[in-house]
């Protein structure tokens, strides 16, 4: 199962996936999932997995 998080600024992304990599074993993956396609150049997004 696919989940997604969205959060607004870098400090929230980092906070969240070290909480939920200690809480409930998420990992970082370093490669997309082969059926997602995210554009992450709009707006100065980034995206994390």
């Amino acid at each position: 199962m696919n989940k997604i998080i969205l959060c607004e600024g870098e400090t929230d992304t980092i906070l969240l996936s070290y909480y939920l990599g200690k809480v409930a074993g998420w990992k970082f993956c370093k490669k997309p999932p082969v059926n997602i396609a995210i554009k992450a150049d709009a707006f100065e997004q980034s995206v994390n997995w």
